[in-house]
């Protein structure tokens, strides 16, 4: 059907028969797809085709050593965005948490001065439960039309993160809001009503059993000041919560950007090509056609290395294998290193900038009827033969080699990663490519000028077969945004829930600080009245906020601090009680505190205090 989006990737349109067991056998690794009985576990399967392999490894020697690893076709399909999905969910709860709070403590300030107004209604034999459904209703208007525009945001908001999303999120293209999205937003309305009226409304209609009636002390902050500074300490606290966990990740992507791949990410260029093996038939055809076309490339003006190889950093794990050493098979072991089997051509950590640390790496020296040589990792070397020197050794894939097997060690070579840019990759093994030849393989391009040697990439690899085109165009550093553009995306999202908790929690504040004085005038009238200092009223005014979003901060940070094992699978390269962030977030959530205090306190001090007593 149109619309089959297969589980390797949604842009596969064509199938081709996979050749097992025949002259045409390209590999050995494999993805299997099974249907197994209801009250079967994977656990369950994997010990019976472990037998199964077990069986086929008697009889055939390459298949020694080898088991499966069996897991559900949903936990393959979302286990690397699960983590990343649920720490969303808790973020928007914390800060749909945080506008409930806001929302709350203006409901109460609201009731507070509307507490002679209710007084009188319920003088006037209205009863209390009425007055807590008339606050409930009101709230639920506000809610409502929140609701409304919130699900407009949302429509938009999904359309953007389905554009800005990597395409690694399984099934991105498919996210929208559907009726099941549109109940639990409906759903978000009656719970962000019940949070937001509930309390004010129980809150009220007690203030009103213990009013006097008429009185001005029935308006009084007092009466709700504990409710006021829990929510406030409550949605300072969730701030602090985001804002860590945005810091945090924002350290991770700084990190991944900054660290070491085992190559070099500047001034390359890399593009895949399969030649024909109708034109370009055999081993000799392969070979002849990947020769060519390097010398083409060189003689292109700024190019000033270019090799191929099977595999490309950052683009996948590929084929994996099983390694042993001379030394080993002496020793009796017959289990192999597993590493990660590559190919190279001459030129190819050239054009990568990898370092070389000992021996040499593949050149003119090496051919097809010349000693099988091989480039190993330094992390390969140093479990081969740990204390001593690699080059000169001989290994071969497999644990019980032929003799025609051994390749003897001639380079080692930085270690690279090629499946995850937050992940240390098995060793690795390089081939040559003379040797092992491979018909697809990827060309590195090193040039001063990478945008603009892409026309001339393509002009040449026309010139050498017309029919061969070039794809998977990309820069080394496009291969490095592409790994790690998914912490990228996650740690901007992050960042803008981090601000717009900071921005609630700094409004709340303001409110609650601003209602506080509004209520005080008088107070503060008088003080000034009797002698007291515009500063010391202002100081007066902002340490009493500062206490509240101090013990909110305090709480907040000890919470993620306790909390903090729920942000490690996220994080790389910084550790989820990371010092620095943890320290950042607090003076940035003191700073907002601070000045959503002084604004309103500054505005107590500039009536005159005559006026403000007249008028009282």
């Amino acid at each position: 059907p149109s619309d089959y989006r297969h589980v390797s990737g949604p842009d596969v349109d064509v199938f081709v028969p996979y050749t097992i067991g025949t002259a045409g056998w390209t590999g050995r690794w494999l993805a299997l797809y099974a249907r197994i009985p209801p009250a079967s576990t994977p656990g369950e399967a994997a010990h019976e085709i472990s037998a199964v392999m077990a069986a086929i490894a008697r009889t055939d020697r390459r298949s020694r050593g080898w088991h499966a690893t069996v897991s559900t076709l949903h936990e393959m399909v979302v286990s690397d965005v699960r983590r990343t999905a649920w720490a969303t969910f808790a973020a928007s709860a914390l800060l749909l948490a945080i506008a409930c709070a806001n929302v709350a403590n203006l409901m109460l300030a609201r009731g507070a001065v509307r507490t002679r107004e209710f007084a009188l209604r319920l003088a006037l034999g209205a009863s209390r439960a009425r007055l807590a459904r008339q606050v409930l209703i009101e709230s639920a208007v506000v809610a409502a039309g929140g609701g409304v525009l919130g699900a407009m945001g949302a429509w938009l908001g999904v359309r953007a993160l389905v554009v800005l999303a990597p395409p690694t999120v399984p099934r991105i293209s498919e996210v929208a809001l559907d009726p099941v999205a549109a109940l639990f937003c409906a759903g978000l309305v009656a719970v962000t009503t019940a949070a937001c009226g509930l309390v004010p409304a129980a809150r009220l209609t007690r203030s009103l059993a213990v009013a006097s009636g008429l009185g001005r002390a029935a308006s009084h902050p007092a009466r709700f000041g504990g409710l006021v500074s829990g929510l406030v300490m409550a949605e300072v606290a969730m701030a602090a919560a985001i804002v860590v966990a945005a810091g945090l990740l924002v350290r991770t992507v700084q990190v991944l950007n900054e660290q070491e791949y085992g190559f070099r990410r500047d001034a390359a260029l890399s593009f895949r090509v399969n030649p024909p093996s109708s034109r370009w038939p055999g081993l000799d055809g392969t070979l002849a056609f990947y020769r060519t076309l390097r010398e083409g490339l060189l003689a292109i003006p700024g190019v000033t290395a270019v090799g191929a190889g099977s595999d490309l950093p950052l683009a996948g794990q590929g084929a994996v294998a099983s390694v042993t050493s001379e030394e080993r098979v002496a020793a009796g072991l017959l289990e192999g290193v597993t590493v990660l089997q590559r190919r190279a051509g001459t030129g190819y950590f050239e054009a990568l900038g990898t370092p070389l640390l000992a021996g040499r790496v593949f050149d003119d020296r090496d051919g097809p009827a010349t000693p099988r040589v091989a480039v190993v990792s330094e992390s390969l070397a140093r479990t081969l033969f740990p204390g001593r020197e690699a080059v000169g050794r001989r290994v071969a894939l497999g644990g019980q080699p032929r003799d025609a097997d051994w390749m003897t060690v001639i380079g080692v070579v930085a270690d690279m990663r090629f499946a995850q840019a937050d992940r240390v990759d098995d060793p690795q093994i390089y081939q040559a490519h003379v040797q092992s030849p491979s018909r697809e393989m990827a060309l590195v391009v090193r040039t001063g000028e990478v945008l603009g040697a892409v026309a001339a990439v393509k002009a040449t690899l026309a010139a050498v077969d017309p029919g061969v085109p070039a794809y998977e165009i990309t820069s080394l550093d496009g291969l490095v945004g592409r790994a790690i553009a998914g912490a990228e995306f996650t740690s901007w999202l992050f960042a803008l829930f981090g601000l717009s908790a900071l921005v609630l929690a700094a409004a709340g504040i303001y409110a609650v600080v601003a209602f506080a004085v509004g209520c005080r005038r008088r107070e503060l009238g008088v003080r000034l009245a009797l002698g007291a200092t515009p500063g010391g009223v202002v100081r007066l005014v902002v340490g009493q906020g500062m206490r509240v979003v101090l013990a909110g901060l305090f709480l907040g940070l000890a919470g993620t601090i306790a909390g903090a094992r729920v942000l490690e699978g996220l994080l790389y390269g910084v550790e989820a009680t990371d010092a620095a962030t943890y320290a950042v977030t607090a003076i940035i959530l003191t700073a907002a505190g601070l000045g959503a205090c002084y604004l309103p306190a500054r505005q107590s001090v500039l009536p005159d205090p005559v006026h403000v007593l007249r008028a009282e």
